[in-house]
């Protein structure tokens, strides 16, 4: 019976490995495509920021809450500093 269980732990610890690292190859796949995600949206994000601060443009309501909106996915993906700068402008005008 023991020699039954031991195969058994070798086989869940064997099954335990290979999930781990199949897990490991999947984390860094997505790690890879966030990476490009942010790249593209970032570099739009970004655009679109600096259109609406053209201070020859009159930014709309709609305008502002897609900006908003963007600014979360943005985030979400890891983007941060020059996409926040540029939103925290982004909101100051709309103030105005």
């Amino acid at each position: 019976m023991n020699e039954c269980y031991n195969k058994l732990d070798s086989k869940i610890a064997d099954f335990i490995k290979a999930s781990e690292e199949a897990n490991a190859k999947l984390i860094a796949h997505v790690n890879s495509i966030k990476a490009d995600v942010l790249s593209i949206e970032g570099a739009y994000f970004k655009s679109e920021c600096r259109k609406l601060l053209d201070p020859k443009h009159i930014m709309t309501q709609e305008e502002f809450d897609t900006i908003t909106i963007e600014h979360g996915a943005y985030n979400g993906l890891g983007g941060n500093h020059e996409g926040d700068m540029l939103y925290e402008l982004v909101k100051e005008k709309q103030k105005k």
